[in-house]
């Protein structure tokens, strides 16, 4: 798998896009993201995490 070098220039509370976990805030937002994200990768239902390998292709065909 291929780590690109990259930086995200925002917190949680400025990119969250789940509509019930963006409205919490603080710790409790971080935990639901964890949590969330942990339950939705183990069970191969997040679109975003799993287009990752797609990406890296073709990052690397570059």
């Amino acid at each position: 798998m291929c780590r690109p070098k990259m930086v995200v220039l925002g917190s949680r509370e400025q990119l969250c896009i789940h509509e019930e976990v963006s409205l919490l805030r603080g710790r409790a937002q971080t935990n639901a993201c964890h949590s969330l994200c942990r339950k939705r990768t183990k069970k191969g239902y997040c679109g975003h995490y799993s287009r990752v390998s797609e990406s890296c292709k073709l990052l690397l065909k570059l």
